[in-house]
């Protein structure tokens, strides 16, 4: 009989190898029931099954799915009502039981869902029945573990990949990669000094219900976005750039598998986003005055924009109420700008440094600050030293109206009325003063010093003109047209003390000269004019 049943057994198990099996009850079963079934007048006494050699329940199955059925095989048939009755699971768990045509298999199958990362202990009183009326004679107990709960194995706070932004950025490879360094290290409650621009990515142990995870996905406060999935992460991608230094909660709490497990562990996380840039100093300081640096200097306390915020830079005379041409530069990190005015600032003027709208961090932050700072005045003009006679225009031609003719013309009106010979208008000296004035005109500056860090005497040699001595006269205006800019220009520079020391009216009236150049360049209502003197 114990043989027999034995070998009925091997079959039941290999035809529900796809179920999970408490196949060691069956094997229990089958002995007690093998030994209650013995008629009492056979010989010898009534064996008993051996105790197995280790005192817990045997686990008869490991990561077990949550809404797996568990089957038990009696190997005999049993009583149905008997079993149940005496049949528990620990941890409590809602089942109901399917039975085979035969009563010899039940299926146990949870009301919801085992929970998951448990061990659970099935056990059979020994007061249940065979379906022909013999007892069990002593408890029968099994074990099994449930599949790992789902978890957050990662939780990112990074910038999308932004090339323009990244490249920006290269030089700052603390800040990166630290982010990167606390982002690998897992889920953390709290990330620090987060850009503004972040993505969220959250990485799962297990494939995700993802339509449920997206329903209970919160990010507070609350923020418009768009949901991404890439594997088993979630991508949150906000649609404008978060708050500046704010703090920001992100919960999962509810979230399930594709099976239906909850999550098990942190669901809850929170960074905090760092503040937009500041003017940590400025050169000259807010409300300075007596100032005589021609530079203005910014430093910030993050990287900037660099070209937005190059753009939005306005230096403003506040005193005449024009703006102050120059070029702005940048240090290779984007913290620190420079202004360079194109022309020496007034003296004795209030001068406003502001940005325009547009002038932003790298993290979209907006920048708006703005501080003035004065001009030293003049210092009290020295009682003029006699000029020489002067005597009346000697009789010559008209103003001619070629324009860089005319501009000769006055020169040496004025060297006449002082005894000096007149000048030369040479092609090639006009040709090394019109490319500088180009220059000025389309680069935004005003200087005797080219960008590329040229003089006067350094453009006439590369222009291939000889000289024994060179001078150099600039004048800039905006709005008053060339004829009536040379006019001006040359009133003001004769209306300078003579002899000077390297002024406007020292070069017209050198004896050293004897040719000169002039170079005119208009660009809308701008002008630069230059002239060159040689000898």
């Amino acid at each position: 009989m114990l043989g027999a049943t034995s070998r009925a057994i091997s079959p039941v198990l290999i035809r529900h190898t796809a179920l999970t099996r408490v196949g060691v009850v069956a094997i229990l079963l089958a002995v007690v029931a093998a030994a209650s079934l013995q008629s009492p007048s056979q010989a010898g006494p009534v064996r008993q099954p051996q105790d197995p050699s280790s005192i817990l329940p045997p686990n008869v199955g490991i990561g077990v799915r949550s809404s797996a059925s568990v089957v038990v095989d009696f190997g005999v048939p049993m009583d149905r009502s008997s079993v149940e009755a005496n049949l528990s699971v620990r941890p409590a768990t809602g089942w109901h039981a399917i039975w085979t045509p035969d009563d010899r298999s039940l299926e146990l199958v949870p009301a919801s869902r085992w929970q998951t990362d448990a061990r659970y202990l099935v056990s059979v009183h020994r007061a249940a029945r065979t379906a022909a009326g013999s007892e069990l004679g002593r408890a029968l107990m099994v074990s099994f573990t449930t599949q790992t709960a789902p978890a957050v194995t990662a939780f990112r706070v990074q910038f999308p990949g932004d090339v323009q932004v990244q490249r920006q950025r290269a030089s700052l490879t603390a800040d990166v990669s630290t982010l990167e360094a606390t982002a690998m290290a897992g889920p953390q409650d709290t990330h620090g000094d987060v850009s503004t621009r972040t993505m969220i990515t959250i990485g799962f142990s297990t494939p995700m219900s993802r339509r449920n995870v997206e329903r209970h996905f919160v990010i507070s406060p609350s923020v418009e976005g768009v949901v991404e999935w890439s594997g088993n992460s979630l991508v949150f991608v906000p649609a404008q750039p978060l708050a500046p230094d704010a703090r920001y909660a992100v919960t999962l709490t509810g979230a399930r598998d594709r099976q239906g497990n909850p999550l098990r562990g942190e669901a809850s996380f929170s960074f905090t986003t760092r503040a937009g840039a500041q003017a940590v100093k400025v050169t000259p300081a807010d409300g300075a005055t007596d100032i005589t640096n021609e530079a203005v200097s910014i430093w910030f306390s993050q990287p900037m924009d660099r070209q937005a915020t190059g753009e939005a830079l306005t230096v403003t005379d506040v005193t005449d109420g024009a703006q102050v041409p120059g070029r702005p530069s940048w240090n290779a990190d984007g913290t620190q700008l420079v202004f360079v005015p194109g022309a020496a600032m007034a003296e004795g003027h209030e001068f406003t440094v502001s940005f325009a709208d547009g002038a932003r961090d790298l993290d979209g932050n907006a920048f708006a600050e703005s501080w003035t700072f004065t001009t030293q005045a003049p210092p009290p003009a020295p009682a003029p030293a006699p000029r020489p006679a002067v005597g009346p225009a000697p009789p010559g031609p008209a103003a001619p109206a070629d324009l860089a003719q005319f501009a000769l013309w006055q020169v040496n009106q004025s060297r006449a009325q002082y005894g000096f010979a007149p000048l030369v208008l040479d092609a090639g000296v006009s040709a090394v003063a019109s490319s500088h004035a180009w220059d000025m005109a389309q680069n935004g500056y005003f200087s005797h010093t080219g960008l590329d860090g040229s003089r006067v005497s350094d453009r006439l040699r590369r222009g291939g003109v000889s000289f024994s001595s060179s001078g150099e006269n600039l004048c800039y205006q905006n709005g008053n047209g060339v004829r009536g800019m040379l006019e001006w220009c040359h009133s003001v520079f004769m209306s300078e003390p003579y002899p000077g020391v390297a002024n406007h009216i020292g070069n017209i009236l050198s004896p050293r000269f004897s040719r000169m150049g002039v170079g005119i360049a208009q660009i809308g209502s701008r002008v630069y004019i230059v002239w060159n003197f040689a000898g």
